[in-house]
C-alpha cells in the first residue's frame, strides 16, 4: 500500500522533481505484517529527486516500507543519481512493527535537516535492526545535521548497512534511546565499503542505550574506512559495552 508513488523521473534533475510543503500524512491502520509494505511516499523512479519541508508524519505500520521510501534498483550500469531532501518536517509514532521513517537504497544525495524524529517503538524480535533511518547498499553522499530523534526503543537511530558513501552527521540531538538487540544505541555501521568517510561531530548523546555500544557502534572488521568522532557530547550512557564501540583494527579518530 502506498499513498504516493512517483515512478517516472528519466531527466527530472534538469526539471525538477515533486515538492511537499506544509502537509499531514496520517495513517489509520492498525494490522500490518512483518513482510507487508505501506509508504506514506514511495519514489521508486531513475533520477526522482523529492524536496520535503515543514510536514507531518504521524504513524504507520511501514513493514518493508517506511514513511518515506526511496527505492531505485538498477541491474546494470552505472546507478542513478538523485536528491532526497527532507527539512523542518516531524516523524512519530511508529508502534510495534518493523519499518523505518526513512528508508533509502538508492544511489544519490540525501539532505535530511531540522526535522524530529520520535516515540518509535519498534516490535521487540530481536532483529537487531530496526532504526529510525534506514540507509542500506548504494549510497553515494548523506548529510544528516540538525535534527532530533528522541524516544526511541527497540532500535536505533541511524542504520548504515554497505552504504558506500560519504556521510557526516553533525549537530544533532539522540536523546533516550533504548536500542535494546541493536548493537549502538544511536548509530549502527555495519558492512561498511574501504571508501566510506563517515563524520560524527558536535553531536549530542543523552540517555542511549545499546546492545555493544551505548552510542555508536562500527563494525569494521573486513574493509578499511575512515571514521571521524570529535566534538561529540555522551551523557548517561548505558552499554553493554561502552559509549563507542569499534570492531576493527582500521583508522578511526577521536577529539
Amino acid at each position: 500500500k502506498i499513498l504516493v508513488q512517483i515512478t517516472c523521473g528519466w531527466n527530472d534533475q534538469t526539471s525538477g522533481g515533486i515538492f511537499v510543503d506544509s502537509c499531514v500524512f496520517t495513517d489509520r491502520n492498525t494490522i500490518a505484517k512483518d513482510d507487508s509494505e505501506f509508504s506514506f511516499i514511495k519514489i521508486a523512479g531513475r533520477s526522482t529527486n523529492i524536496q520535503i519541508s515543514n510536514s507531518v508524519f504521524n504513524g504507520g505500520k511501514f513493514g518493508s516500507g517506511g514513511a518515506i521510501t526511496k527505492n531505485y534498483i538498477l541491474n546494470f550500469g552505472v546507478q542513478p543519481s538523485s536528491l532526497l531532501a527532507i527539512e523542518k518536517s516531524v516523524f512519530k509514532g511508529i508502534d510495534g512493527q518493523t519499518g523505518p521513517f526513512i528508508r533509502s537504497n538508492e544511489n544519490g544525495f540525501n539532505l535530511i535537516s531540522t526535522s524530529i524524529f520520535r516515540g518509535a517503538k519498534f516490535l521487540d524480535d530481536d532483529n537487531g535492526n530496526h532504526a529510525a533511518l534506514l540507509f542500506q547498499p548504494s549510497q553515494q553522499y548523506s548529510t544528516i545535521r540538525l535534527d532530533t530523534f528522541s524516544d526511541i526503543k527497540n532500535g536505533s537511530a541511524i542504520l548504515l548497512d554497505n552504504s558506500n558513501e560519504n556521510f557526516v552527521i553533525i549537530q544533532n540531538q539522540f536523546i533516550n534511546i533504548d536500542a535494546k538487540t541493536s548493537l549502538g544505541g544511536a548509530i549502527v555501521i555495519i558492512n561498511p565499503t574501504a571508501t566510506n568517510i563517515i563524520t560524527a561531530q558536535y553531536n549530542t548523546f543523552e540517555n542511549n542505550k545499546g546492545l555493544k555500544a551505548g552510542a555508536i557502534y562500527i563494525d569494521a572488521s573486513v574493509r578499511a574506512p575512515k571514521y571521524n568522532i570529535y566534538y561529540d557530547i555522551f551523557t548517561g550512557i548505558e552499554e553493554i559495552a561502552k559509549a563507542v564501540e569499534e570492531e576493527s583494527e582500521e583508522e578511526i579518530v577521536f577529539f
